[in-house]
């Protein structure tokens, strides 16, 4: 692993060989080397996990685009609710 102190403060004894396949990247790595590492993520469809000062802060993930459609009709439910909601008569 790149930052095994980030890893064990991630994950107990028990989740390690659910998550050993997570790549570790800083934040300093993801500034000079984003579009790289974006690609990887789509190619491989492998998490990777940003560490700053060795704690993991962020987790970057492949997302379909069915599930982006997806995410996108329950954010036009909501709004739909929010205008007959409250307020109006």
């Amino acid at each position: 692993m790149l930052f095994m102190s980030a890893y064990e403060w991630l994950v107990t004894k028990s989740q390690r060989r659910e998550h050993s396949f997570m790549k570790f990247i800083t934040v300093s790595e993801l500034r000079n080397k984003a579009t790289q590492i974006v690609t990887e993520i789509e190619s491989s469809r492998e998490e990777v996990i940003v560490t700053k000062n060795g704690k993991p802060v962020v987790v970057m993930k492949f997302i379909t685009d069915e599930a982006f459609s997806l995410k996108e009709n329950e954010n036009e439910k909501g709004k739909e609710k929010g205008k007959h909601g409250k307020g109006h008569l």
